[in-house]
C-alpha cells in the first residue's frame, strides 16, 4: 500500500463558499480577483479577504504564492485544475491512480501563510469552513482522501477547540507551522494544546510555511526581482521548520509530552543530520543546565526517533536518503508526493524503486507503513 503523507489542495472559492451564507462573514469572505502586479504586466489571480489583497505582492514582506489558480487555466503542473482545487473528487482519485498512490493525506496551501485574515473571528471561520469542506470531500472515498486540519493560530484556545472538532470530523492530523506567529512552539502557553493533542492521540504536522513575521519582513520580492523572491522562499519558508524542531527537542516539548508524534513535512531530510550533530555534540551541556537534569537524563535526537516521537517527510528523489537511513534507520521517513505542486517529480515512485542506494526493506517502509503508523498508530 502506497501512503502519501503530504499532498496539497489549491483552494478555490468553493472551499469557502459556506461563509457566503453567514451574515457575520459574507462581506469579508475570500473571493478571487484578477489583475496585473504591474501596469501592462501579466494578469494573475489573488484572494480578496477583508478588502485586503492576498498575497500582498508589493509591500514589505511581500511575495508570490500558489493559490488561487487563475480562472480559465487549463492545467496546473500537469494536473487538471479540478483535481488541484479538489472541486472534482474523481479527478483527484484519477491522479492518485496515475501515480500509483493508494491513500493521500492533503494539506492546505493558503494557510501556509501566517494569518491570512487579520480578524481572528474571520480566520477561525475560514479554518472551520475549510475543515468542513474537506471532510465532505473525503466521505465516500473509502479512506483514500484524508486531510490535515489547519488551525486558527495564534489563537490557542481556538486551536484547541478546532483540534477537538477536527478529530470528530475525521482529520488525519492537525497542522502547525514552525511558529505560532511570533510565538515559539516551546512557549508554555502552548502546553494545554499539546496536552489535548496527546490525550486525543492526534499527530502534529509541522509544515513549511511563512509563519514567522521577522523572517519575512526583509523581503519584498516583486520590487527587487527573482533573486529576492528566491531568498524569501528559502529563508522565510523553510527556516521555521528548523525552529520548530529545536522547540520540540531542545525546548523540551517532547520531554513534557512523551506520547506526541510530530512530523516535519516538506523541508527535506538534509537539515536533520546537521541539527542532530549540533544538539547531540555541542548543546548537551546547555540542555542539562536549562532543565536541571542529570547527564543520563538527556535524550539525544536519535532517542526521540527511536521512541516514535519524530517523523520526517521525504520526496523520493532526495540525494541523501541512503546515508540518512544508515544514520537514523528507516522507521521515521515518510513518502511525500507534494501533488499537485509544480516542482514535484512525476513518476517518483517508479524512480524510487529503481534506486540502488536505499535498501529494499527501507523503500517499502518509506512508501507505506511508516506514514500509516504516524497517522494511525498511537504511542
Amino acid at each position: 500500500m502506497i501512503f502519501d503523507t503530504d499532498a496539497h489542495v489549491m483552494e478555490s472559492e468553493e472551499t469557502f463558499a459556506s461563509l457566503g451564507t453567514d451574515p457575520r462573514w459574507a462581506h469579508m469572505a475570500p473571493r478571487i480577483i484578477e489583475g496585473p502586479v504591474f501596469p501592462d504586466g501579466p494578469t494573475r489571480a489573488f484572494w480578496l479577504i477583508e478588502s485586503r489583497v492576498v498575497p500582498d505582492v508589493l509591500g514589505k514582506s511581500s511575495g508570490g504564492f500558489g493559490t488561487p489558480i487563475k480562472k480559465g487555466t487549463l492545467e496546473y503542473a500537469d494536473y487538471r485544475v479540478d483535481s488541484a482545487e479538489l472541486t472534482s473528487v474523481q479527478a483527484r482519485i484519477d491522479d492518485l491512480d496515475r501515480e500509483g498512490i493508494d491513500i493521500s493525506v492533503s494539506f492546505p496551501t493558503l494557510f501556509l501563510e501566517n494569518q491570512v485574515a487579520v480578524n481572528p473571528g474571520l480566520l477561525g471561520a475560514m479554518v472551520r469552513a475549510y475543515n468542513d469542506w474537506f471532510a465532505a470531500k473525503a466521505r465516500g472515498t473509502q479512506g483514500r482522501l484524508r486531510w490535515v486540519a489547519p488551525l486558527p493560530w495564534p489563537d490557542i484556545n481556538g486551536s484547541i477547540d478546532e483540534l477537538r472538532r477536527a478529530k470528530e470530523l475525521g482529520a488525519a492530523g492537525v497542522m502547525l507551522l514552525g511558529t505560532a506567529g511570533e510565538m515559539l512552539l516551546d512557549d508554555p502557553a502552548l502546553f494545554p494544546f499539546y496536552a489535548e493533542a496527546e490525550r486525543l492521540r492526534v499527530p502534529l504536522c509541522v509544515h513549511i510555511g511563512f509563519s514567522f513575521p521577522p523572517l519575512t519582513a526583509p523581503y519584498s520580492s516583486y520590487q527587487y526581482g527573482p533573486a529576492r523572491n528566491a531568498q524569501r522562499s528559502y529563508i522565510a519558508f523553510y527556516t521555521p521548520v528548523h525552529m520548530a524542531f529545536c522547540s520540540f527537542t531542545l525546548g523540551g516539548v517532547l520531554d513534557a509530552f512523551p506520547k506526541l508524534r510530530v512530523g516535519f513535512l516538506e523541508a527535506g531530510i538534509g537539515w536533520l543530520p546537521y541539527w542532530q550533530e549540533l544538539m547531540d555534540r555541542g548543546f548537551a551541556e546547555q540542555r542539562i543546565t536549562s532543565r536541571s537534569a542529570k547527564r543520563s537524563d538527556v535524550r539525544r535526537i536519535t532517542d526521540y526517533i527511536k521512541a516514535g516521537n519524530i517523523y520526517v517527510g521525504t520526496e523520493l528523489d532526495e540525494r541523501g536518503l541512503g546515508e540518512f537511513v544508515e544514520e537514523f534507520g528507516d522507521e521515521c521517513l515518510m513518502y511525500a508526493s507534494d501533488l499537485p505542486h509544480a516542482h514535484r517529480v512525476l513518476g517518483a515512485i517508479d524512480l524510487f524503486r529503481g534506486r540502488r542506494d536505499v535498501p529494499e526493506v527501507a523503500k517499502e517502509k518509506i512508501l507505506g507503513p511508516n506514514g500509516h503508523r504516524f497517522f494511525e498508530e498511537p504511542l
